[in-house]
């Protein structure tokens, strides 16, 4: 399959929107205006971003399963790969965190080792192993919930019952609203932002869509663009009208509000959008930085917390008072973040080669091992 720069241009743009969202204030002001309208703003803008970075992973991941004849061999790499980068960043952000937490309990005159064996206590406990969360690492749950979203679909991959699994995956996503801005009609007491409620579905549908591709690309391609757009707009509006009945009215925020029904029509109308248009952002720097979105999703709360703290140590807190500090802030820490994991595989890649050598000069016998000396 040709590959498909379209899906790393809009993987961009919604990974902007994941730091801005991140970034916004809550308490600022702009020409007099309270932040906290602008907060809501955010509440009710249209959620589709992690919705469709979960599709486009399903999407792949049939692609690459229908390519490949090992299909659970590639399956078990997919999710080591996986595994192994939620693994890495949770315990950097745990030994990040431990050293705030002794940075700050000094700093505040606690009793630092008090204050530590109550930050170890207080992490140790089972639930990141499903949820993902930590203190400061509270974006990685989309990493575990992509983890058992994959586990799940591979199982009845095997079986032939990906259409089976993307109902069920539906039904649970229904369900689930009631644990996030539904949850003023009747309140779910668990929380509905992980794997079984939301990541299994979208995962299962670009699954789906993967190998029904051609069929649905022929369907595709008889709709203009710019009708896509129409409907985009359409249900934009809709949402944000979702949105203010099921936080306003039914009282719906307090449990969450990451996804709702018109998450759904939103996420469709942008991959096919993606499919469709295979060459958008073609060489650019978008399509680039689009192809490293997990990396920013992963650093980008590092960087946000260290900017925080560092307000606070310095008693700059007022400048967070500024929207449109907000609004550059969030430039700033998308790029940084990009170019920083950017660099990190490339020290990767280094290290990995010096391992390689390594690892391939102890293997000789020694009599065949060449140590730089000159024969005399």
């Amino acid at each position: 399959m040709q590959r498909n720069y379209t899906i790393d241009l809009i993987k961009c743009f919604c990974m902007y929107l994941v730091v801005w969202f991140h970034a916004a204030p809550a308490d600022a002001y702009i020409g007099g205006i309270n932040g906290i309208y602008f907060h809501y703003v955010i509440l009710l803008f249209p959620r589709f971003v992690v919705s469709y970075f979960f599709v486009v992973s399903g999407f792949l991941l049939g692609v690459k399963i229908l390519n490949k004849q090992g299909q659970t061999l590639y399956v078990k790499r997919y999710l080591m790969k996986i595994i192994k980068l939620f693994v890495t960043w949770y315990l950097f952000y745990f030994i990040y965190d431990l050293i705030k937490c002794m940075l700050l309990s000094h700093l505040k005159g606690l009793d630092v080792g008090h204050e530590v064996t109550s930050f170890i206590y207080s992490q140790a406990k089972l639930l990141p192993i499903y949820y993902g969360y930590g203190q400061t690492s509270y974006q990685l749950w989309y990493l575990t919930a992509l983890i058992w979203s994959i586990l799940i679909l591979s199982l009845f991959i095997k079986v032939n019952k990906i259409g089976l699994l993307l109902g069920i995956g539906f039904c649970l996503n229904v369900i689930g609203l009631f644990g996030q801005t539904y949850s003023g009609i009747f309140r779910l007491p668990i929380n509905t932002n992980d794997a079984l409620f939301y990541g299994l579905f979208y995962t299962t549908l670009g699954c789906f869509i993967a190998y029904h591709y051609e069929g649905l690309l022929r369907r595709i391609e008889k709709i203009k663009t710019s009708t896509f757009v129409i409907f985009f707009i359409i249900f934009s509006i809709l949402g944000v009208g979702e949105a203010m009945i099921t936080i306003g009215p039914l009282n719906g925020y307090s449990s969450g509000s990451n996804y709702n029904l018109s998450t759904l029509p939103l996420t469709l109308i942008l991959f096919c959008v993606a499919i469709k248009n295979k060459q958008y952002g073609r060489q650019t720097i978008f399509t680039k930085i689009g192809a490293q979105a997990v990396g920013i999703y992963i650093t980008h709360v590092l960087f946000l917390s260290i900017m925080t703290n560092l307000f606070i140590l310095f008693n700059i807190e007022s400048l967070q008072s500024y929207i449109a500090f907000h609004l550059f802030i969030s430039v700033v820490i998308f790029i940084t973040s990009y170019y920083f994991y950017s660099l990190l595989q490339v020290f990767k890649k280094v290290l990995s080669g010096y391992f390689y050598s390594i690892v391939s000069f102890l293997k000789k016998p020694i009599r065949e091992r060449s140590y730089g000396r000159s024969k005399l």
